[in-house]
């Protein structure tokens, strides 16, 4: 799955620069903001030195902390309603730290003289929800307006010290630089402008303008289909917020007084309607929620304004701080739609215990304005936002830089590193050579195995390739070795086309689960990281020789497989074909496999011939149909196969939920080797949808199914536990079930292995901590039932790799 491989990708590269691009930090200036009105903390303030991008935001306590490797003279405090401050810093450098008093502005609309009620900010709510279908701005209609988004990714906390380093030559030359230390890399750019116009019936876009300059690491698409599942636009209406794949609480929610803290500020009058000011903050500042103020309009109770942050505090990983700013204007028809969408994410990979130093940041900066928004009918101009020249320049010199910096010696040198372990082959001009993890492997039927594999590149050809391997295990004492040839074609290559000749070992009972994840037939699956499994008897394999051919036709969330294959299969030591006291060498089978899966509203990467789906908050259900024959010495036969998988991951307030339900039902009499088993875990890396404490071929079934259900939590206990909750502790629980019936009809073809009755369901639960160095998930399981089994293993502790943000 691409969750996995890209955050697995993307922790590396962060660890890599983060220790190598370390800014060093000279001058701390920590300090405490308040209102001199009432002495409470301003939360969300802008602080930053003088004539600098080096800028923070105020935490819910009113607390912040600026860091600089260069002397500054000043630090300016700007806070939406309160005046502006300027303060001037003492000339030595070291730690400083300042109590700063901000006084409310006083050109602010008239106050209404009123004691807000106890219960009036649950009343606002209350009405926010009943309004709020007329109020999403996406949900009007009758008017046009012209549309400008702009979206920058680039680098940021890179000591000038570090960019002296002949490595990083191409960098220094490219990079944009501040009238500080302040070094900004750009990676992405994008502008576009487009007319559109909302109709009852539908609404249309037009475009205008469209320009894109990306580093070669990040192709502009792919960022662009990243960005709109893990950072997509916010509805603050909506009780519940999708933000990195976590669910964040509105300040909006009908139960935001659940979570909150309001407060009433102001209550104004604004063109004869009244206009509440509220601030708001979480009850508890590691739970996914913001921190920050807004304005409610009291006719409609529709946003004019918000602006609401995350900050690292909450218990969410990679981010340094997340900020939304969205403000509106009132339409012909008394609703208010926007004026500008604005947001800005940074990334940090935060090194546990590293005492908040500054280490290389990701920020994806993203600012959308309207203008030239105007009733149809009435051709009204409701808002007009005048272009700024200044800021066109400065997008200019910002595209130009990404266009340059793609030039240099070391980012072709990243794209290479990136592109070999996104493609898992190494580039070498018109061949690939890998795959990489099958390089060396190790298991127990053919014990230690090199393999060298090479396809023909995408510089030869981008949708065609052709290639093969070739190993050899030193404990089985035979040669190993495939060829295929692969290629799209179609309208947007749509279709695809694999002719695969594998002579290969398999993992006994996996095959279905390879096409089911709609995996390439290029040789097995087993490789340097399934060499080590938890499965507890990692023997069952089985030496095959097959033919295949795959074609898929894939669109808009639906893909057809067929899937034709003949297969020569080898018994060995440890999974041998006997039958009546009589041993066979080997099975011959043939077979015809349909497939369709459906996954609305998911998002592919597609690299070459490699795709992955990206994490989607629908169900994915799949349909597989397999017909088929085979012999085995004298006897034949026939048998049909289906199989329906459906696989739920969704978040919600109090967590994440990883749901899976698998069915099989096989008609006719096969060989034990084609029947179902529950599948173990393979390798290191977590899995949400395997079995943790079964053995290999311990249940074998033609009626089978089993469900996997999994949970885990934003810290629901420890975020409440003092010093404990600093650690981002997450608790997660499961529990996995599989349960089957098997026919004796089957013994007349081979002799059954010592399997376990499947007379009553298997079951396995767990408990566990997550996010331990934000890398790693301890669990404890315990086998439920089939405690008396042999070999059964009723208690384990599971150390393995989980990332998540």
């Amino acid at each position: 799955m691409i969750d996995k491989t890209v955050k697995s990708i993307v922790y590396l590269l962060s660890l890599w620069l983060s220790i190598g691009i370390n800014a060093q930090n000279t001058t701390v200036v920590t300090g405490y903001v308040y209102g001199v009105d009432d002495q409470l903390p301003i939360a969300d303030a802008v602080v930053g030195f003088h004539n600098t991008a080096i800028t923070t935001i105020t935490d819910s306590n009113g607390y912040f902390r600026l860091v600089s490797s260069h002397r500054h003279k000043s630090l300016v405090i700007e806070r939406l309603g309160y005046d502006t401050k300027n303060i001037k810093l003492p000339k030595d450098i070291g730690e400083h730290t300042l109590q700063i008093a901000l006084y409310k502005q006083s050109n602010v609309l008239q106050e209404v003289a009123i004691s807000p009620p106890k219960n009036l900010m649950k009343e606002i709510l209350r009405k926010v929800h009943k309004n709020k279908k007329q109020n999403i701005p996406e949900n009007l209609w009758g008017f046009s307006s012209e549309r400008t988004e702009t979206n920058k990714l680039y680098l940021t906390n890179i000591n000038r010290k570090v960019l002296k380093a002949k490595i990083f030559s191409g960098i220094r030359q490219n990079a944009i630089y501040d009238t500080d230390s302040t070094v900004i890399v750009p990676v992405h750019f994008s502008d576009r402008r487009d007319l559109i116009k909302f109709s009852e019936t539908d609404t249309t876009l037009q475009n205008i303008v469209h320009k894109e300059n990306t580093l070669d690491i990040l192709r502009g698409v792919r960022l662009t289909q990243i960005m709109s599942v893990y950072a997509p636009k916010v509805n603050f209406y909506d009780d519940g917020i999708l933000l990195l794949e976590k669910m964040f609480v509105s300040p909006l929610s009908q139960n935001g007084m659940l979570f909150y803290d309001y407060e009433v500020k102001d209550s104004t009058l604004d063109d004869y309607s009244r206009v509440y000011f509220i601030r708001f903050k979480p009850k508890n500042d590691k739970l996914l929620t913001f921190t920050g103020d807004m304005q409610i309009e009291g006719g409609t109770y529709a946003l004019k304004y918000i602006n609401a942050s995350i900050t690292s505090s909450a218990n969410v990983n990679f981010v340094r701080y997340m900020i939304f700013n969205q403000s509106f204007a009132r339409l012909s028809n008394g609703r208010y739609f926007y004026t500008s969408d604005n947001s800005k994410i940074c990334f940090m990979y935060d090194f546990p215990f590293s005492f908040d130093a500054e280490y290389l940041s990701a920020v994806l900066d993203r600012s959308v304005r309207y203008a030239n928004t105007h009733s149809i009918d009435r051709g009204q101009t409701i808002d007009t936002i005048p272009d700024m020249q200044d800021e066109a320049d400065t997008n200019l010199y910002f595209a130009a830089s990404v266009e340059n910096l793609n030039n240099t010696k070391l980012q072709k040198t990243i794209h290479y590193i990136v592109d070999v372990l996104i493609n898992s082959h190494i580039p070498m001009g018109k061949l690939d050579i890998g795959n990489i993890f099958s390089f060396v492997r190790y298991n127990a039927v053919e014990g230690f195995r090199p393999t060298f594999g090479m396809r023909t590149s995408e510089k030869l050809c981008r949708w065609f390739t052709a290639g093969g391997y070739f190993g050899y295990g030193f404990d089985d004492r035979q040669p190993k070795y495939g060829a295929n040839a692969q290629f799209f074609f179609g309208k947007d290559q749509s279709h695809y086309l694999g002719v695969f000749y594998n002579n290969d070992v398999y993992r006994l009972g996996y095959d279905t689960k390879k096409i089911l994840a709609g995996k390439l037939f290029v040789g097995s699956d087993e490789n340097l990281l399934t060499s080590v499994s938890w499965g507890q008897r990692y023997n069952q394999l089985l030496h095959k020789r097959n033919a295949i051919i795959s074609y898929c036709y894939e669109r808009n969330g639906l893909k057809l497989s067929v899937i034709p294959s003949v297969s020569e299969i080898y018994s060995n030591r440890f999974v041998r074909f006997v039958r009546d006291g009589n041993d066979f060498s080997k099975i011959n089978t043939a077979s015809l496999v349909g497939v369709l899966r459906l996954s609305f509203d998911q998002e592919q990467l597609k690299t070459y011939f490699r795709s992955f789906y990206l994490s989607t908050q629908l169900p994915v259900i799949t349909l597989l149909g397999e017909v088929g024959g085979y012999r085995v010495g004298d006897k034949s036969g026939r048998y049909a196969k289906l199989t329906t998988h459906i696989k739920y991951n969704f978040a919600f307030t109090l967590g994440k939920v990883y749901f899976s339900a698998y069915g099989t039902k096989i008609w006719g009499r096969v060989p034990y080797i084609l029947l179902e088993q529950p599948i173990a875990t393979q390798g290191l890396w977590h899995n949400s949808h395997s079995f943790d404490l079964i053995n290999q071929t311990e249940f074998l079934s033609d009626l089978y199914g089993a469900m996997f259900f999994r949970y885990y939590s934003n810290g629901l206990i420890f975020s409440h536990i003092p010093f404990v909750k600093e650690f981002n502790f997450r608790e997660t629980a499961f529990c996995n079930v599989a349960w089957g019936a098997i026919s004796p009809r089957h013994a007349q073809v081979l002799d059954f292995p010592l399997v376990e009755a499947f007379d009553k369901p298997y079951v396995e639960a767990g408990v566990g901590i997550a996010n331990i160095l934000n890398m790693l998930i301890v669990e404890s399981v315990w086998r439920i039932t089939h405690r008396d089994a042999p070999n059964a293993l009723n208690w384990g502790v599971r150390v393995k790799f989980y990332m998540d943000f």
